[in-house]
């Protein structure tokens, strides 16, 4: 009886290694197939972490790898005033989020970028409608994605 249980115990204890190394896989291949094509070209930040570009006429890009085991990484694009900058997250399986910061009268407004969501300032962003299109263009060109 002792015997079983044990063999049990064990069967277990190997089916959570499986399971942890094929989830380690699983997060290497997202990390290289997802997010290494974006930073060809790139300079190193912190390696295997984050990388960034310094475009013409002063936009920065950055490319952030996920957290160990965490599938949440993410780019950005700002111009070198810093007052709006752009955050783009893929998504695992296509399409991609898209964040705002807005630094206006020495007050930072983060805002997810999606319709469903009525609680943030429209008329910052409105304001600034022209250049957050033209980070989206920029971010579109560097990354070679669709933001629309």
């Amino acid at each position: 009886m002792k015997d079983k249980k044990n063999s049990n115990i064990v069967k277990i204890v190997k089916y959570a290694i499986l399971l942890f190394i094929i989830y380690n896989m699983i997060w290497l291949l997202n990390v290289l197939v997802r997010y290494k094509p974006y930073t060809k070209g790139f300079e190193t930040f912190e390696k295997n972490k984050s990388y960034y570009s310094v475009g013409k006429n002063g936009y920065v890009y950055n490319v952030k790898y996920p957290n160990y085991l965490s599938f949440t990484g993410n780019m950005a694009i700002s111009k070198d005033n810093d007052r709006i900058g752009l955050i783009i997250w893929p998504k695992i399986f296509g399409n991609f989020d898209l964040g705002l910061q807005i630094n206006e009268d020495n007050e930072i407004y983060s805002y997810i970028l999606d319709a469903k969501r009525k609680d943030y300032n429209k008329s910052i962003i409105e304001k600034n409608r022209d250049d957050i299109e033209d980070l989206k263009k920029k971010a579109e060109n560097k990354f070679n994605i669709d933001l629309q």
